[in-house]
């Protein structure tokens, strides 16, 4: 705060002590007309001039002090009102990023509603480049157990490896750990759906062992099969990007785009059939 703005009282009882004194000096000259009010004249004329150029200069220093005062907290209280909304803002796409979230697995429940499912909250990722795993905030105390499937909002998202009292780890099907007996909606061509090192950068897996006579083609939806003693039959896993025949004449190779949602992902439904391996 300036010293001007500090002391405003003072400046303007100076200034109205200065007005007053003039006036007083002036009416004594109008009063008596001889030659001290013409001495008079040109002693308070000026002082008149000086006075009042003096007040108006100090009550637009002081207003101005006054205004920039009120100025800087009519912008704080702006900058905190501005704060509030976009905390606001946050909450809410939040909560919609939430909502939509539920509503996926919600869909994704409805899909596959023959088979019991409970909720999980991801709580933490493996960091290694070599794997693709994720913690889950539930375990045994939930009635989880190894070998349990796991779902996202597109399909397949992997099998639950590890089972603690109240959190589990859970191996992705991009993990090169992971092999998932697969087959063709459309056609029934069976195969395995593994994980693959490169692969898995991109988000990819890769069906192998597809007999070189298979009749897929790219765009075809690939979901689990009853050979499965893991996995139960039916589940979406992808859909098919390219395919390449096997070097030995006998096989295929396709790459798989997974249906299921791996990055920028905060739950999964864990289908709690106790399957053995």
């Amino acid at each position: 705060m300036s010293f001007i703005h500090r002391h405003k009282r003072f400046f303007i009882a100076l200034m109205s002590f200065l007005c007053l004194a003039a006036i007083a000096v002036t009416a004594l000259g109008k009063a008596r007309p001889t030659v001290l009010r013409t001495a008079l004249g040109f002693v308070v004329s000026p002082l008149q001039t000086g006075v009042t150029r003096a007040a108006n200069w100090t009550r637009s220093k002081v207003d101005f002090f006054v205004n920039m005062s009120n100025l800087q907290s009519e912008n704080d209280a702006l900058k905190a009102e501005n704060a509030a909304l976009k905390d606001e803002n946050t909450r809410l796409s939040l909560a919609m990023q939430e909502n939509t979230e539920y509503a996926k697995l919600y869909e994704l429940d409805q899909k596959y509603a023959d088979y019991p499912k409970t909720g999980a909250e991801i709580i933490a990722k493996d960091p290694s480049d070599w794997v693709d795993a994720y913690t889950v905030n539930k375990g045994m105390s939930s009635g989880l157990a190894q070998n349990m499937a796991v779902l996202s909002d597109g399909g397949l998202f992997g099998v639950v490896t590890d089972c603690g009292a109240g959190t589990s780890t859970v191996m992705t099907i991009l993990d090169d750990r992971s092999s998932v007996s697969a087959m063709c909606a459309r056609t029934g061509d069976q195969g395995f759906v593994r994980g693959d090192r490169e692969l898995m950068n991109d988000g990819l897996c890769q069906m192998v062992y597809i007999n070189v006579n298979a009749q897929l083609i790219v765009g075809d939806e690939i979901v689990t099969s009853s050979m499965s003693s893991v996995y139960p039959k039916g589940i979406t896993i992808g859909t098919v990007t390219e395919i390449t025949d096997d070097p030995n004449g006998l096989t295929k190779t396709a790459i798989i785009t997974p249906a299921a949602t791996f990055r920028r992902l905060d739950k999964v439904l864990i289908i709690t059939l106790k399957n053995e391996s």
